[in-house]
């Protein structure tokens, strides 16, 4: 059963999950009932969650792994990097991504699987969001833990019980694995058959976790769940305007007729049980409506006119999108107002390609300092169990840029042509910045096939 309040680290990231996964009703109907008298709700209806602002950002930034990164590591044989390839290491990172922009933190779980009839033997990978763990680390090394615990449900005898996997190499000459009880007052390892030497130790003898943390920016402490806490109540409030706005559409967007002293000619009366009765005439778009005087009135003459609609629903959307650009804007991420302004909801955000591209550089470093210790570890596991043995240290990751569009380009050019011309940059240095992908060897190795390609002027007789 999950518990929903948000002063504690498990249920807020708890909240920023389901609305990233689209599963966020309940987490909108609380915020509206903080916002609107329960008589507005009532006449609203069940609120909409069609507008996910939290989830359009985060999957907009969330590029870093479109293309497969680029791994290095100059001990590695061609036979070795063929198997690395074949490890498919990156297959979780485009959802990680996500989870790690959005949740500001996740983990990789790696053990080995030994192989059965559903998969072959191999390095086993397990994304596990930061709600599903307590953890703990120094305070001399904050970003580091020492000691993690996952709660899992686990079959022990007819029952499910839920449970706590619990790791810890804070002794680095007494590291243990256990399964135990939430309360930690039942210890299930030797129930399931789960006791066993600490296996997860380096060449040089040193325990380490079967776990990666990776986050999203750089900390003092293990947690950020904070972070964009200003994007995740933009959304709920959002989800509340456009919840508002279709209301207003349904009910009050179009004008109103009455009259004065006027029947309309050809009412039916409907009983509507304990409702009363309902006055009715069916008309179609070609039919015109006749009108008789009241019969009790002495006057002879009536009055029907029109209230105009009450709302206009353009601008109200245009309201919302304002809204909406606003929280963007207030968070550094920069939106591209004309795609924005053209999109067909009228409050959909499409951030600048270039935006993006800057966002992805600062979570680079993060990302590279995680798949490198992913990497690692894999090779770890791997060496314990495999024939095939890979490098442990040397790794190297980079990430391919997002391509630029062609007017990106073509500025690009033009401003480093001009600095190439008065001496102030290097061809080098063009090359790099426009991939910045490739390290400093391929730089000079496409230096050398450009000149290469260049045709050498012949000297005339």
């Amino acid at each position: 059963m999950k518990q929903h309040g948000y002063n504690d680290r498990q249920s807020c990231t708890e909240r920023r999950k389901d609305i990233l996964e689209g599963d966020w009703i309940y987490h909108l109907e609380q915020h509206v009932k903080t916002k609107l008298s329960i008589q507005r709700i009532e006449n609203m209806g069940v609120p909409s969650k069609s507008i996910n602002l939290f989830r359009s950002v985060v999957e907009q930034l969330s590029v870093l792994y479109d293309k497969a990164p680029i791994v290095r590591n100059e001990n590695l044989t061609p036979l070795q990097d063929a198997y690395l390839s074949s490890l498919n290491v990156f297959r979780l990172h485009s959802r990680l991504n996500k989870y790690v922009v959005g949740l500001r933190e996740c983990f990789i779980k790696l053990d080995w699987s030994p192989g059965d009839h559903l998969s072959e033997a191999g390095i086993r990978l397990r994304l596990v969001t930061p709600d599903c763990v307590e953890a703990y680390a120094d305070i001399d090394n904050p970003t580091v833990p020492y000691r993690i615990e996952e709660k899992r449900c686990r079959k022990i005898g007819n029952k499910t019980v839920d449970c706590l996997d619990i790791w810890d190499v804070s002794d680095l000459m007494n590291p243990y694995y256990e399964v135990r009880s939430t309360n930690m007052k039942s210890d299930y390892t030797d129930l399931l058959g789960l006791r066993f030497e600490y296996p997860y130790v380096t060449d040089d003898g040193r325990p380490y976790l079967p776990w990666v943390l990776y986050h999203a920016s750089e900390s003092t402490c293990l947690f950020n769940h904070h972070e964009l806490e200003e994007l995740v109540e933009a959304t709920l409030d959002i989800g509340l305007d456009w919840s508002f706005w279709r209301h207003c559409l349904l009910e009050a967007s179009w004008s109103q007729k009455y009259t004065i002293d006027l029947q309309l000619a050809g009412l039916e009366h409907r009983s509507q049980g304990e409702n009363g009765a309902r006055a009715e005439i069916p008309i179609a778009p070609n039919s015109l409506m006749q009108f008789t005087t009241d019969s009790n009135k002495e006057s002879a003459t009536g009055t029907f006119n029109v209230v105009e609609a009450a709302i206009d629903p353009k601008k109200i959307a245009e309201s919302i999108a304002i809204h909406s650009l606003s929280i963007c804007d207030s968070l550094g991420i920069s939106p591209d107002i004309q795609k924005t302004q053209s999109a067909q909801s009228g409050v959909s955000i499409q951030i600048r390609r270039d935006s993006v591209r800057e966002m992805q550089k600062k979570y680079t470093r993060q990302f590279q300092s995680g798949d490198t210790e992913l990497l690692a570890k894999i090779a770890l596991i791997n060496n314990d169990n495999s024939d095939v043995k890979i490098p442990v240290k040397g790794y190297s990751v980079t990430y391919p840029s997002i391509p630029m569009s062609h007017d990106e380009l073509t500025s690009k050019l033009d401003f480093s042509l001009k600095l190439l011309a008065n001496g102030l940059t290097t061809k080098e240095r063009i090359l790099a910045e426009l991939n910045p992908e490739l390290d400093a060897s391929d730089i000079m190795n496409m230096m050398s096939e450009m000149e290469q390609a260049i045709p050498t002027p012949t000297q005339g007789v």
